[in-house]
């Protein structure tokens, strides 16, 4: 199941984790996993992962995994979850050649993955059979298990956060 939650932070919060983006160095080619992915020299937008347990912090890191966090706890608030830890912090920017790769976040059923979208576009995520178009402030939460993928705008350009939590 897939759950659809709106309003979750105010425009112009998410202009300004945008705006933090694209002044932060470390992204890379996204990627599910490099040894097993045909398609890894095929545009599957770009990533940029914030917190894991390996991750060495950027100083904007810090600021980008609070956002995280408060989103987080908001969605759990809302849905009732209970909201343990982060896992997973990743970033996703999407131009009109982007397309990943079907995959899982993690394949235990105890976590959970947020798809956080930070502008609307006509860009969008599938999860299993669903065709999620990404509006802007408004996030999908699953379980982490589930097979998803993430697709390029038509047009301009698509950013957003996916949290994987337990």
């Amino acid at each position: 199941m897939v759950t659809k939650v709106k309003k979750i932070l105010p425009s112009k919060v998410n202009k300004e984790i945008v705006k933090i983006l694209q002044n932060t160095p470390g992204w890379y080619f996204g990627y599910d996993k490099k040894e097993e992915d045909n398609n890894f020299n095929k545009d599957q937008g770009l990533a940029l992962q914030t917190f894991n347990e390996e991750v060495i912090a950027h100083p904007n890191y810090q600021t980008l995994n609070m956002f995280a966090f408060i989103i987080a706890n908001k969605i759990c608030d809302e849905l009732s979850m209970t909201f343990n830890k982060l896992q997973r912090v990743n970033y996703n920017f999407y131009h009109p050649l982007s397309i990943g790769k079907p995959h899982t976040d993690y394949s235990n059923d105890n976590f959970y993955s947020i798809l956080y979208n930070l502008n609307t576009n006509d860009g969008y995520t599938k999860i299993e059979d669903n065709k999620f178009i990404s509006n802007e402030s408004e996030a999908l939460v699953f379980n982490s298990n589930k097979i998803h993928f993430g697709c390029g705008p038509t047009e301009g350009l698509r950013y957003n956060l996916n949290i994987v939590f337990s």
